[in-house]
């Protein structure tokens, strides 16, 4: 008998592959470079919404175009029908071979780098590569799993991270003892370490925040390349694309919101390169402790974001051996 993908993804799973992809680390840390961009915590917000609405403008197209060709793959069927076998191969090798085992690959190293923070930096380089590595072999095997059993799996770190965030955003407003008068102040005087003077305020500044934000965004059509294993489809997968996106804008300008309503936006721009601001926040409310709650949590964004990723990747070197442009072995179910 033929063995087939099974349709395992009803909404709710599908919509979590979509937020746990997306909130990985970067709305924790973002926050300084986007002030030190645009100057101000009221153009950071503008950022993240002018951001959240062009990802939602993707969201609608790909949500159109995955109910019309619910296959997987993604984006690489999407060309295929659009413009030929070439371009679908070569997005489609790109994809495996580069961006997709290098976005696995890099996860994984930041997981494990927030494990050694955790454990007081204590691991050596070599051990870090070790662990590295053993991380994507268990996410691998967890992947191959049944698309039930990986939904389930996805739904549980996303409420986590939901919560997290959303418990962040509203800590602050209500545990810390900041002001709405910090909406009103400027960073043009921090220190901006790393952030290059060219890309602080005006256009070019503003250009930089909507980028960065974009970053953050980053991950939403990943649920596009397991489409083929989405329930019904034509309804599953836009309102799954369309809510995860209109979801994680919203938990976005939350957390964002709360940062700055917490801290002064001068304060946010003299952290650091590499520091988190979610952290600082963290470390006010609940002193000592929130450092290593906060590397806890970027341990836990970060697992889902691989987890996710690991999944959907996995599914473009299916497409192309099913459609004759990998090895046969690469399409075996």
């Amino acid at each position: 008998m033929k063995r087939s993908l099974v349709r395992g993804l009803t909404l709710i799973p599908a919509t979590a592959l979509i937020v746990t992809t997306v909130i990985g680390t970067g709305v924790f840390v973002k926050a300084r470079v986007m002030v030190c961009n645009v100057g101000t915590p009221w153009m950071v917000l503008l950022a993240y919404l002018v951001a959240g609405v062009l990802t939602l403008g993707g969201a609608l197209t790909f949500a159109e175009l995955g109910a019309m060709m619910p296959r997987s793959g993604g984006q690489y069927n999407f060309i295929g029908a659009a413009f030929g076998r070439v371009w679908a191969f070569l997005f489609g090798w790109m994809e495996t071979l580069v961006d997709g085992s290098a976005s696995v690959a890099a996860i994984a190293i930041v997981f494990i780098i927030f494990l050694n923070d955790l454990l007081g930096g204590t691991l050596s380089p070599l051990q870090i590569r070790l662990l590295t590595v053993g991380t994507i072999l268990a996410v691998t095997l967890l992947t191959l799993a049944s698309m039930h059993t990986n939904g389930l799996l996805a739904t549980v770190v996303t409420a986590l991270k939901v919560l997290l965030v959303t418990g962040i955003g509203v800590a602050a407003f209500l545990f810390s003892d900041g002001s709405w008068s910090h909406y009103s102040a400027s960073a043009a005087s921090g220190a901006c370490e790393g952030v290059a003077t060219g890309a602080r305020f005006g256009v070019a500044g503003f250009g930089a925040a909507v980028v960065g934000a974009l970053w953050s965004y980053n991950g939403w059509a990943n649920v596009s390349f397991v489409a083929e294993e989405v329930r019904d489809p034509g309804r599953t997968l836009p309102r799954a694309l369309i809510g995860g996106s209109v979801l994680t804008i919203g938990l976005y300008l939350l957390i964002n919101a709360g940062y700055f309503y917490a801290l002064e936006p001068l304060l946010v721009a003299n952290l650091p390169e590499g520091s988190s601001v979610a952290g600082l926040v963290l470390a006010r409310l609940l002193g000592a402790g929130g450092a290593s709650l906060m590397t806890v949590a970027m341990m836990l964004s970060s697992f889902g974001a691989l987890h996710s990723t690991s999944l959907a990747v996995a599914r473009m070197p299916f497409a192309m051996a099913r459609d004759g442009l990998l090895p046969r072995l690469f399409a075996t179910i």
